[in-house]
């Protein structure tokens, strides 16, 4: 994979990071560009990244405070430099879907929060339209990037992100849609829109509720502790 995918900055996530924050974890934190530039408008925290790529994670190590090599899902809690209960904010930017479990990894996570502290993440959307007509056509993908990343090992829509951060202990406050339309294909998705919202009709679903689904490219999602459940 090019390098260049380890340095993207993800400007809906670094928006949704608290401006006060004073530790943040980013687990597949890549060359740092979002902990880099958090760190500029927001110089007092301390942003601790996580990473398995060697390349990527010399890089963040000169634009981060800490950066731990390895398998998020196979470091333990041990190898951590802070304590559970005192992160004020997880990141997983475009990272969820490339794990094996990532629901005991984000159940075990959030143990790590402060009782204010926020888990922000961006989850592809496996609702798009693209993927319909992939789909229709009995293709699926194996791409660099994108939707089908050839990586990606688990798959989200809107619903089971929600189902995610439930069972994680986490409530969703805040969910930002993301869209990739560009010129190029935006007549393909209205047309997609065109044929397809009919059939939405006739299972009973908004056209408006369809639409948004089907035009979402990622999710950004911001949570916090269910102290209900605590």
């Amino acid at each position: 994979m090019a390098f260049e995918y380890y340095e993207v900055l993800n400007q809906d996530v670094l928006n949704l990071l608290p401006s006060d924050a004073q530790l943040i974890v980013e687990s597949g934190c890549g060359a740092g560009a979002l902990g880099r530039e958090h760190k500029r408008l927001n110089p007092h925290a301390r942003y601790v990244g996580i990473e398995l790529n060697p390349e990527a994670a010399a890089t963040a190590a000169e634009r981060l405070d800490k950066v731990i090599v390895g398998d998020v899902e196979q470091l333990p809690d041990s190898a951590m430099p802070f304590a559970a209960g005192t992160v004020d904010a997880l990141v997983y930017a475009d990272v969820l879907e490339h794990l094996v479990d990532p629901w005991a990894l984000l159940k075990r996570h959030a143990g790590w929060l402060a009782p204010d502290g926020v888990v922000v993440a961006c989850i592809p959307n496996m609702a798009h339209w693209s993927v319909h007509v992939h789909l229709l056509m009995g293709e699926w993908p194996h791409l660099e990037q994108g939707l089908f990343d050839r990586t990606h090992l688990r798959f989200f829509t809107l619903t089971s992100i929600r189902q995610l951060f439930a069972s994680a202990g986490l409530q969703i406050v805040e969910v930002r849609a993301r869209s990739n339309k560009t010129p190029e294909t935006e007549p393909q998705e209205r047309e997609f829109l065109r044929l397809y919202l009919p059939l939405a009709k006739q299972v009973g679903l908004p056209a408006d509720q369809f639409a948004e689904r089907s035009t979402t490219f990622q999710y950004v999602i911001r949570a916090k502790k269910n102290h209900v459940n605590r």
